[in-house]
């Protein structure tokens, strides 16, 4: 079947970073994995930002472990000053994020990383919204 519709996700002419509009289905291709959503009513298809939980949790923890073992005297400055610069690292990456690009059916969100939120993929998105609306 011919598609309709195709963006790229990351570098122009990457067959293994796209999205592809088909007259009866979302076809994403991430990292060489295709992923298949039918056409439907339920289908919410979206960019988002999001912040990544696990660097932001651990970079607190570590953060404030360290900011008492400095306080305490527990160890050499230099590893307790290491230490900081790690958490605050950790916490930057998790505050910073990343782009998502989100596709839920029926309440089942599956997030795809993209690299930016471009132009072309807000113009890809409003051509999904206009072919579910239409169907």
């Amino acid at each position: 079947m011919e598609s309709i519709a195709k963006c790229y996700l990351g570098k122009l002419n990457d067959d293994s970073n796209m999205c592809v509009l088909h007259q009866d289905r979302l076809v994403i291709i991430k990292n060489g994995r295709v992923t298949i959503f039918p056409l439907e009513e339920g289908l919410s298809f979206q960019v988002d930002h999001k912040k990544w939980m696990l660097p932001l949790i651990s970079g607190g923890i570590l953060g404030s472990l360290t900011l008492v073992a400095i306080f305490k005297s527990l160890y050499h400055p230099w590893y307790s000053l290491f230490s900081l610069l790690i958490a605050s690292f950790l916490l930057f990456i998790g505050i910073d994020g990343s782009h998502v690009l989100i596709v839920k059916v029926d309440k089942v969100a599956t997030n795809f990383p993209i690299a930016s939120d471009s132009q072309d993929i807000r113009k890809f998105i409003a051509q999904v919204k206009e072919l579910i609306a239409t169907t």
